[in-house]
């Protein structure tokens, strides 16, 4: 049954995106080329990949060509979901993967996370360095994402089983970013707590 809900291991589905000569070494254009290197590391849309359970593609989608796969189908039906750096300081994809209960894996050097004197993160998500994960093939990323310390330390927690550590990344999206009025008072409660240190 686990086999048949989870078609995939790892997914990221991101597009291509075009910057003008002005664009050229700002955050966005860095942020880009990380993309499109990961993509050209992983080879992730190509049928060898997709039997690893892997699909990562970063471009433009035809949905009447091959390469278009719905996105929420993707992060619904696998086991980690990268969050790579998006244009800004934080991305979306975060929450889209935390709401679908995917692990997020965060692709992202020097974020910071939403309520970190709330929340301890490395409870709940992996963490793979930019520079890292652009060297990695498909067996590697399988293999640090089964197999990293972070991993195993999380899966001892739930003694093997991975859909506990689905069901804890879903009430987390749950219990603070579910909806607005929840944010805010998860933000409130996050400034107390800093004012209360001072």
């Amino acid at each position: 049954m686990l086999k048949e809900w989870y078609h995939y291991t790892v997914v990221f589905q991101g597009r291509q995106r075009l910057y003008y000569s002005q664009y050229m070494n700002t955050f966005s254009h860095r942020v880009q080329n990380l993309r499109r290197k990961i993509n050209e590391a992983l080879n992730g849309a190509n049928s060898s990949a997709l039997e690893k359970g892997i699909y990562i593609s970063v471009g433009n989608w035809d949905k009447t060509a091959g390469n278009f796969f719905n996105y929420s189908d993707l992060v619904l039906h696998s086991h980690f979901c990268l969050v790579i750096a998006g244009d800004m300081v934080w991305s979306y994809r975060l929450m889209d993967v935390m709401s679908a209960g995917c692990i997020p894996v965060i692709v992202a050097n020097g974020w910071t996370l939403p309520f970190e004197n709330l929340i301890d993160w490395k409870n709940y998500v992996l963490f793979i360095d930019e520079n890292l994960i652009i060297n990695m093939d498909a067996d590697a990323l399988l293999h640090f994402l089964w197999n990293s310390s972070q991993t195993k330390y999380l899966l001892d927690q739930f003694n093997g089983n991975i859909c506990l550590w689905h069901l804890r990344i879903w009430n987390l999206y749950k219990d603070f970013f579910s909806s607005f009025s929840l944010v805010v008072d998860r933000m409130l409660q996050s400034i107390d707590l800093k004012l209360a240190k001072k």
